[in-house]
């Protein structure tokens, strides 16, 4: 469903699972996903996989979700989109919680959990989350300064200081 979203924010609209596949391929940030990670998302695990490659793979699943939910509400949310932002699973920053899903509604944009809105962002903030893919808290800055709508004297204390929080709060993971 997120590749669906990703597909509608592309503007790349088909009602049906017919030409699925090769609607990713006409996108680079959803054919780089499908050729780099497509037998892990479409495919079956073995049924001898042992229980750590099946957290494994439902986390890459997620992350992907993730990604392509973020990139989305952030770059198509008012009107199409001419591309999203490549999936970027490595780095030793911050990441995303994979289990944290990024929504959209008339009144605002947050996280949720399952049912629950855990989370209430504006604009920017939104666009920070969307940026937290393994980049360094300076990465991070650097781009927000760029994208987003509201500038601030120190984009560095602001990313520092709510990646931090996101962090005790277990929505962002630092990798070591």
């Amino acid at each position: 469903m997120a590749i669906e979203a990703a597909l509608a924010g592309l503007d790349d609209l088909y009602v049906g699972h017919k030409f699925f596949h090769r609607r990713m391929t006409r996108h680079p940030s959803l054919v780089s996903i499908l050729n780099e990670h497509g037998h892990l998302l479409f495919g079956q695990p073995a049924d001898a996989a042992e229980r750590s490659e099946i957290e494994r793979l439902v986390r890459l699943r997620m992350t992907v979700a993730s990604h392509l939910l973020s990139q989305t509400l952030v770059n198509a949310g008012e009107q199409a989109a001419p591309a999203l932002a490549p999936f970027r699973n490595a780095g030793e920053g911050y990441t995303r919680n994979p289990f944290y899903t990024p929504v959209r509604w008339a009144g605002g944009i947050g996280l949720m959990v399952g049912v629950d809105l855990v989370y209430q962002f504006d604009q920017d903030t939104a666009i920070l989350w969307s940026l937290v893919d393994g980049k360094s808290a300076e990465e991070i800055a650097t781009e927000l300064a760029g994208r987003a709508a509201t500038a601030r004297r120190d984009q560095a204390l602001f990313v520092g200081h709510t990646v931090r929080a996101w962090q005790k709060d277990g929505i962002v993971e630092r990798r070591l």
